[in-house]
């Protein structure tokens, strides 16, 4: 299955060793994980800044999504199909990955449930249907 991961749940993957964490290692193992440069940016510099990790660290955290995943460029998305327009490159590099799947914590994403066809999930939601299987 194709997964794209939102830049929320790679950052609490790092952070903690919680269900994001649980959905990444199995994304990474089972899955192929969609991503684009502007996502792992979004990781990168959010790792940086706001949780302090050093820079040698993020470069690490970073090859390794890089090793597991295919980067895409995002095709453009309206803005008037999400609420919040800096979420749009999500929407974009999920259709350029063909993501069966978008995991995300963000309410604004959440609220759609899909987008032209790709279900949107909670890391929660996400981690019990593929358990389930």
């Amino acid at each position: 299955m194709k997964v794209l991961l939102d830049a929320n749940v790679l950052i609490a993957a790092v952070a903690s060793q919680g269900v994001c964490h649980l959905v990444v290692e199995l994304c990474l193992a089972e899955h192929e994980l969609v991503m684009s440069h502007a996502l792992l940016d979004e990781v990168g510099t959010k790792l940086l800044k706001r949780l302090k990790v050093p820079a040698p660290d993020v470069h690490g955290v970073l090859a390794y999504f890089r090793q597991g995943g295919t980067l895409v460029t995002p095709h453009k998305v309206d803005k008037r199909e999400c609420r919040d327009p800096k979420d749009l490159h999500v929407l974009g590099a999920a259709l350029a990955g063909q993501a069966d799947v978008i995991v995300t914590g963000d309410a604004d994403l959440l609220v759609l449930t899909s987008f032209q066809g790709i279900p949107i999930k909670s890391p929660r939601s996400f981690w019990e249907m593929v358990r389930k299987k």
